[in-house]
């Protein structure tokens, strides 16, 4: 039997009836301030009673965003033995973070009584996830330089050592280190992004850039298979790091000649911080970016 909602009604009321039924009246017979119905039965010639037991899920909307990894609260406050929510749980609350319809049922009871609930559709939501700019974000910087930070989806916020808004300002702290920056961000839904890091390498950089260093040169620059580093008649540095993109060691190495070639093979095509420091600190280190291409 269908039941059109009225006023104050926000949803169709489904109510059963008897065989062969006719003489319809909708009204609250159990003071519960919901429309019951009593139905005369044609073939058993007596009155039917159809208590209305169907109860809201709380809150109170069709459908519930949830962000990816966070809950939602749902309740039912006029429950009867024996409900079980869709899930399988027999709380009176739940709390849920999978998508998909939520609503509470229970086995017939007495008195024709039938037991439902409204329904509530939950849907997740993801973030789409944050992506540091690899053009404006520098891998290197001199300690007394500073920086513009840069990401994408814009209008997050960046976090960690010597970030204060959208730079990154070394003064602060100690040269010869890196340090991660983080960024994060809530989008239009209210969701939070996960973080994203990207290390920077802080340089003494004491009088001595790229461009005035005459004691070392690396050829080819871009670079394919391997490159050479040439320090002419003397062994100005010792020691050689070679940083990725993202400020990791991957190959360190003791330089005992003024003319090393080294392969490249092992290493994905992308921009290269090589460092080099002499051990006994006579020398100011000094950096240069390689770019490899396979």
């Amino acid at each position: 039997m269908y039941y059109p909602a009225l006023s104050n009604f926000s949803s169709p009321i489904y109510l059963a009836s008897g065989s062969k039924s006719s003489s319809f009246v909708a009204t609250d017979l159990n003071n519960d301030q919901k429309l019951d119905l009593a139905y005369a039965n044609v073939y058993s010639k007596d009155i039917g009673v159809t208590l209305n037991s169907i109860s809201l899920i709380y809150p109170n909307t069709p459908y519930q965003l949830v962000c990816n990894g966070d809950s939602v609260l749902l309740y039912i406050t006029d429950t009867v033995p024996g409900f079980t929510w869709s899930n399988g749980s027999t709380n009176d609350s739940i709390y849920v973070s999978n998508p998909g319809w939520y609503y509470v049922t229970a086995p017939p009871s007495v008195l024709g009584q039938c037991f439902s609930s409204s329904r509530v559709f939950v849907q997740t939501h993801s973030v789409t996830a944050p992506v540091f700019s690899t053009l404006n974000n520098p891998d290197t910087v001199c300690v007394n330089q500073i920086a513009a930070l840069s990401a994408t989806p814009a209008g997050g916020t960046f976090s960690g050592p010597g970030v204060l808004n959208n730079q990154f300002n070394p003064a602060s702290l100690t040269a010869g280190m890196s340090y991660t920056v983080s960024y994060m961000y809530i989008d239009s839904i209210g969701c939070s992004s996960l973080p994203v890091s990207i290390s920077i390498y802080v340089d003494l950089c004491t009088g001595i850039t790229e461009t005035e260093n005459e004691k070392i040169k690396l050829f080819p620059n871009p670079a394919m298979n391997k490159i050479e580093i040439n320090q002419g008649q003397i062994l100005f540095y010792d020691r050689l790091e070679v940083f990725d993109m993202f400020g990791r060691v991957i190959d360190a190495r003791v330089i005992d000649d003024v003319i090393l070639n080294l392969s490249l093979q092992e290493l994905v095509s992308g921009t290269y911080q090589f460092r080099f420091t002499n051990s006994s600190n006579k020398f100011p280190s000094f950096s240069k970016k390689v770019l490899i291409l396979h």
